[in-house]
């Protein structure tokens, strides 16, 4: 099973015929502004138990229930990178259009627990001021092969330079529907006062 799991849950492509969670993820999405412009999405993956076992098992070479630095490096290399492929199922609409992800820094998986833990930043391809244009992300899985769940008072934060005059909103993306649209991704829209 060795390395077999984390390839087949990030690139399967039998995922969408399934289409049904193989994988779970609980996360934390921050939206990270500096001088009032969001740069990124800072995200904290929680693993279910059974992904983050094979995640331990394939990658803990020393077994001391922590990623050591050459540990992540292969980690980052074997179950990370890929993830690029899928937008690191970050989905962001600015004025309405989809921009790709294409670039994350930052990357420090841990064991917290028993689970594997993800924290990464997710930078947008440029700073995006929310007072001028609209700004809306989701954290979602279209094949639905992966369930990223996104509490949606504890899962969202803003963070930042800018940030204190800025809510958002929770909602359910009619545009993106899960599972032949027995379920639908959640949107995340930040609305800022007028400087």
């Amino acid at each position: 099973m060795k390395r077999l799991l984390p390839a087949l849950a990030l690139l399967a492509p039998a995922a969408a015929a399934e289409a049904h969670p193989h994988i779970w993820i609980r996360a934390t999405a921050t939206m990270q502004f500096e001088d009032g412009k969001i740069t990124g999405i800072r995200h904290e993956w929680v693993f279910d138990d059974f992904f983050s076992n094979a995640l331990i098992a394939d990658f803990d070479k020393n077994k001391n229930k922590a990623f050591d630095p050459d540990e992540v490096k292969e980690l980052e290399a074997n179950a990370f990178v890929a993830l690029k492929e899928f937008g690191y199922f970050t989905h962001v609409k600015i004025g309405g259009k989809a921009v790709t992800i294409e670039t994350t820094r930052d990357f420090a998986p841990s064991i917290k627990d028993g689970k594997v833990v993800y924290t990464f930043m997710a930078m947008l391809p440029q700073p995006v001021d929310p007072r001028a244009v609209q700004f809306a992300a989701g954290v979602y899985d279209h094949s639905y092969y992966v369930d990223v769940e996104v509490n949606p008072q504890l899962g969202v934060k803003l963070a930042g330079g800018g940030s204190e005059t800025c809510k958002f909103a929770v909602v359910e993306d009619k545009e993106a529907p899960l599972f032949f649209g027995a379920t639908y991704a959640r949107r995340i829209e930040i609305r800022c006062d007028k400087k």
